[in-house]
């Protein structure tokens, strides 16, 4: 923090114009010019909060990409452009500053294992080149965590998974708020400090409970795939991991028929309302050892390492619905080691350890079933015309029309190409 800096009757920190410009890059002049024409609302003149300087950046970024002063006053005036919240600013703004050589001297990793790391999180490459103090933190973590013995590679994977998830409850919180806030505050036609006023309020009372609560979720989530795992290993015997630990599972698509025509008659809004409820349905239904990887719309994929269970509750759940839209569903079983998508995003082929390839039409249609070959596959490649697959399998190579299946053509483990001879 600025050696000057003051703090306002609330206890934020308060900078001078001066301060704010060798900390933003902006120059005073141009802060005091945008500051007279009226986009920073509540803020007393030389008296800059870290939300206000938050905003100062981002401004700057919008006068890059080519807005114009006008059209931000404009945004600013109407509530459009909403501002920042101190507690968040407060952390970026007040944080001491690391190159990537000293966060890499502080934590004892590697620049690239630094460098690897912010990329499994999914942040922006330059961020190594400004780390703050929660950066060399967490690196921290990492460092304590390999050292302990976690494996590297395993490590880094699982920060990916931290970093998608968490992306994900962001950019849900931010759009939950502009719909159920922002915009009905808007529509009652809302002044820009009013708007301002209460999603800072509602945000600086929320913000404080989220941390506890993906805790909470965390280690009950936790605790229930602990229990998961001890089950698999139990059932290993059973056929439940292949000999070179591979786990089985059992993977099933379920969407709503017709959903497209249904949205057109109910609008978006109300048919909006139907996938909520049939995802809902599908996850208070399925079985215990199953779980939602994801939903796209009203398209969900379901994963089990139990293929009878996931099977039974398909026909089931299928069976027990008799109002429209109906659901349909797919389900692959076994072993996959490879899938391959068709590059229009609707089509993919799998195959099987079993020697099995199914196609699969998205939203979900019973697969076409065909047998690749006597042994396991062991890779799928769609070729470049998205019209055949090349299906690597133990006794050689073999083309498929990724449409009918049948072998185009296919080659043995040896062949020979002019005089040379070549095993694949």
């Amino acid at each position: 923090m600025p050696k000057d800096a003051q703090s306002s009757a609330g206890g934020e920190e308060l900078f001078t114009t001066g301060e704010v410009a060798d900390l933003t890059g902006i120059s005073a002049a141009t802060l005091r010019r945008w500051y007279a024409r009226g986009l920073f609302p509540g803020v007393a003149d030389g008296e800059w909060t870290p939300a206000a300087i938050a905003q100062a950046r981002t401004i700057s970024r919008m006068r890059e990409r080519g807005h114009s002063v006008e059209d931000l006053v404009e945004a600013v005036q109407s509530g459009r452009m909403i501002g920042y919240v101190d507690e968040l600013a407060n952390e970026q703004l007040l944080s001491d500053r690391y190159t990537l050589e000293e966060a890499s001297k502080l934590t004892g990793l590697d620049p690239e294992t630094i460098r690897e790391t912010f990329a499994a999180l999914g942040l922006p490459e330059a961020i190594v080149d400004n780390l703050n103090g929660d950066d060399v933190r967490v690196l921290s973590y990492l460092a304590s965590s390999i050292e302990s013995g976690f494996p590297r590679e395993a490590l880094l994977q699982a920060i990916r998974v931290y970093g998608q998830s968490i992306a994900r409850i962001a950019d849900a919180e931010v759009r939950l708020l502009h719909l159920h806030v922002h915009e009905p505050l808007l529509r009652e036609g809302a002044g820009a400090e009013e708007i301002n006023a209460q999603l800072g309020g509602l945000a600086s009372n929320v913000l404080p409970l989220s941390l506890p609560t993906m805790d909470y979720l965390h280690r009950r989530y936790l605790t229930h795939y602990l229990e998961q795992e001890m089950v698999t290993h139990l059932e290993t015997d059973e056929g439940g991991v292949t000999g070179d630990g591979r786990l089985l599972v059992a993977i099933a698509f379920a969407d709503l028929a017709g959903y497209t025509q249904l949205t057109e008659e109910l609008g978006d809004e109300e048919a909006a309302g139907v996938v909520e409820r049939f995802v809902e349905s599908v996850r208070r239904s399925i079985p215990e050892q199953a779980r939602i990887v994801k939903t796209i719309g009203d398209e969900v994929m379901l994963v089990a390492n139990d293929a009878r269970s996931l099977a039974e509750w398909a026909v089931g759940f299928q069976a027990g619905q008799t109002e429209r839209p109906l659901p349909r569903l797919g389900l692959h079983a076994g072993g996959m080691a490879a899938v391959a998508f068709h590059q229009d995003g609707q089509r993919l082929i799998s195959a099987g350890l079993d020697g099995t390839l199914r196609t699969w039409t998205l939203p979900p249609q019973p697969p076409r079933v065909a047998i690749a070959a006597a042994t396991a596959v062991r890779d799928l490649v769609a070729v470049a015309n998205q019209q055949q697959a090349v299906v690597l399998h133990d006794a050689g190579v073999r083309i498929v029309d990724t449409q009918s299946l049948q072998t185009v053509r296919e080659f043995p483990a040896f062949f020979e190409i002019g005089a040379q001879r070549t095993r694949h």
